[in-house]
């Protein structure tokens, strides 16, 4: 039961330091957005620590890893503070994808709940 529960918070506080993160982007303000990387990182890595203990669970978390770290190597390279940022972006986004694969031909159910349960956004509404 802790492990829900931490896996929900450490989600949920990833969740919304991204979003923020995200929406400084959108309005310019760079310094805000850069300060939010950290966390929104950190909290997605943290998200392994609560996780179950599966190769599918494993594997869509690195893909949600994979996504938040394409996220702001797209923004630090939009920002013009790296340049290769938006090609590194690129490699992470094919490593989320791989895994998220990966994870759907190792265990096909366990890693389609995971999915859904997982990747907040596409949860469906109850």
């Amino acid at each position: 039961m802790k492990r829900r529960r931490g896996l929900t918070v450490v989600e949920t506080a990833g969740a919304i330091a991204w979003f923020t993160m995200d929406a400084c982007w959108m309005l310019g303000a760079e310094s805000l957005a850069l300060v939010l990387v950290l966390p929104t990182v950190v909290l997605n890595l943290v998200v392994f620590r609560y996780a179950p203990r599966t190769w599918a669970s494993a594997l869509v978390t690195g893909a949600m890893v994979a996504w938040a770290c394409m996220n702001v190597l797209w923004m630090v390279h939009d920002f013009g503070m790296i340049r290769w940022g938006l090609v590194a972006g690129k490699v992470f986004l094919a490593l989320g994808a791989l895994m998220v694969a990966l994870a759907l031909v190792i265990g096909r159910s366990e890693a389609t709940h995971t999915l859904f349960t997982r990747f907040r956004r596409l949860r469906p509404r109850a």
